[in-house]
């Protein structure tokens, strides 16, 4: 017993973090592989009726969305009470079995429908819901409460600067093997195998981060999914902080990715290779943004005047992406969008949630599993709502960048009114 109580050492406690993000950086790689594969198969399916196409990846990204808000409580419950391991290596497991099936069975729409919607699902649960709870497992070693804080930074940090590399990388590669071959199936494939090798290289080396003592009861019951309206409830200033945070989740990159791949290829007409690019830019700015915010903030900008910088600058990329139907304006939206890219800018408000939680009673990891169920209805939402747009003006012959300037209206033009309504003494 005493043995346990032992603090492993700082070079120790570092090595479990970086394999952290190592394993965030091979989800990631699971997340995007098929980001061209899957459009490519959906039009071959539909026989390129691409507003068929649009209102059938609404229906399953919100599908996904939907599963991940049922679950997420019940799971979470659950992994307090077994560990983290299990959680992390399920979504390596589904989709090695998935993806391999749907690689080498003849295609049909239920079965590209039910693969995408219970393999993005269990690779959410094994990404960051898994891994920040295996994080916040590590950084209590730490006692201090600032030294804990500076640990979680860096460690999000590197998380962030990882799913960048992920992005740029795993896009490329699956475009590599789609240029290669010409065959959706051939993507599936490779990602089956790299879910393979992701599922034993965790199986061999992942040491469980949740101690015995800390194990909490699970008596098997279904956890409410709706236990997040509390957010709203506490104190007037968490309730707006909430809002905010949740407005910006509509500009994230996992709700507008398939409006992203959509417009790529049915209203810029661009083939796998520009796509590709495209997308690896995307990871470049992230990637970019995380190692900007790191050197600028609080030294050459204040966190609140960054905050307002990227939503100027999000809203006037998403803007121009969707007023001028133009390969070199949309690139030109993607490198004016950098301050903001996967709505990161704002994560000084997202830090001040974190704080006003507290403040109001709720703890750390309650806070976060509430919000994460809470940033699930916007995955449900919103890729349906801008896709449902997008498919709508291309049956009217009218502009599909409405799904776009919706985008910027919701994530960042509501956010900035409601973030200078605030004072600083506010935000204490």
């Amino acid at each position: 017993m005493a043995q346990s109580k032992v603090e492993m050492s700082d070079e120790q406690l570092q090595q479990k973090l970086d394999f952290l993000c190592k394993h965030m950086f091979a989800n990631v790689i699971t997340l995007t592989l098929n980001v061209q594969a899957d459009p490519m198969l959906y039009s071959q399916l539909y026989d390129a009726d691409m507003a068929a196409v649009a209102r059938f990846v609404g229906a399953a990204t919100a599908s996904t969305s939907a599963m991940d808000f049922l679950c997420n409580p019940t799971i979470g419950a659950w992994s307090d009470a077994n560990g983290r391991r299990k959680n992390l290596m399920l979504g390596p497991g589904v989709n090695a079995v998935l993806n391999l099936l749907l690689a080498a069975l003849p295609k049909s729409l239920p079965s590209a429908f039910l693969v995408r919607i219970f393999a993005s699902t269990a690779n959410s649960i094994s990404g960051t819901t898994s891994t920040a709870a295996a994080i916040m497992d590590l950084c209590q070693v730490k006692k201090d409460e600032k030294e804990r804080g500076k640990l979680m930074l860096g460690t999000q940090t590197k998380m962030m600067t990882s799913a960048g590399m992920a992005v740029i990388l795993g896009p490329a590669i699956g475009a590599a093997a789609l240029a290669r071959t010409g065959n959706p199936a051939s993507v599936y494939f490779l990602k089956a195998i790299w879910s393979a090798l992701h599922y034993l290289w965790l199986s061999n080396n992942f040491e469980e981060t949740l101690k015995d003592e800390k194990k909490k009861d699970f008596d098997g019951s279904f956890k409410n999914p709706f236990n997040f309206i509390e957010l709203f409830t506490k104190t007037p200033m968490l309730r707006e902080v909430t809002i905010f945070n949740f407005l910006q989740c509509f500009g994230e990159g996992k709700c507008v990715n398939d409006l992203n791949q959509m417009w790529m290829k049915g209203v810029l007409d661009w083939d796998v290779q520009t796509t590709a690019r495209w997308t690896v830019g995307y990871g470049v700015m992230m990637v970019v943004n995380g190692m900007a915010m790191k050197k600028l903030i609080p030294g050459v900008i204040l966190p609140r005047s960054f905050v307002s910088l990227s939503c100027l600058m999000g809203f006037l990329a998403l803007s121009i992406k969707g007023s001028i139907h133009d390969g070199m304006a949309y690139t030109l939206g993607l490198m004016v969008n950098t301050p903001a890219i996967n709505a990161m800018g704002g994560g000084a408000i997202k830090a001040i949630g974190s704080k006003k939680a507290a403040q109001a009673g709720l703890g750390n990891a309650d806070y976060q599993s509430k919000f994460a169920n809470l940033r699930a209805i916007v995955y449900v939402i919103g890729p349906q709502l801008y896709l449902r747009i997008f498919a709508a003006q291309i049956a009217r012959k009218q502009n599909p960048g409405a799904a776009y300037l919706t985008a910027a209206l919701l994530a960042f033009a509501i956010p900035e009114l409601l973030h200078r309504r605030w004072s600083d003494k506010d935000l204490e």
